[in-house]
């Protein structure tokens, strides 16, 4: 039996979302992301060991459905108070970085591209300073018109 609120059910509706995300099926995505972080949200974020970072992750999620959806001017705040909660997080440092990326997806799509050059320039450093050797930076506009050099 899966308990009314706690680590296993976080996971569970957080792999449903994730689920729904990848198949593309964004209404549902939306509507059950919008739920997991309002009960992530009501609990909070010491209801149980790594609460927080689940909270975190729940702020996360949701704002990758909005932005998903075409919504990226609602995904920022939930991107960035994800972001925030990681960087206070012993362990968060790796999706702290994956959430400034999250946030420079979101400016990329409303045209803030210098903005959204510098985030992704943060998450690399900060992915190389932890010594990722994973780091990409999926859009870093070279144009002088975008970004001088």
């Amino acid at each position: 039996m899966v308990p009314d609120w706690g680590k296993a059910r976080f996971a569970s509706e957080r792999l449903q979302v994730e689920r729904l995300l990848q198949s593309n099926q964004l209404a549902k995505a939306l509507h059950q992301g919008e739920e997991l972080l309002a009960k992530a949200e009501k609990a909070g974020p010491q209801a149980y060991p790594d609460a927080d970072y689940d909270l975190a992750g729940a702020k996360f999620l949701f704002g990758r459905v909005l932005e998903r959806a075409g919504d990226s001017s609602a995904a920022l705040p939930h991107l960035e108070a994800a972001q925030k909660i990681f960087e206070s997080l012993e362990t968060g440092a790796k999706m702290a970085s994956v959430a400034i990326k999250g946030e420079a997806d979101c400016l990329r799509s409303l045209g803030e591209l210098n903005k959204s050059a510098a985030l992704y320039e943060e998450a690399t450093r900060r992915d190389k300073e932890r010594g990722d050797k994973r780091v990409t930076a999926p859009f870093l506009p070279t144009s002088d018109k975008i970004r001088p050099r």
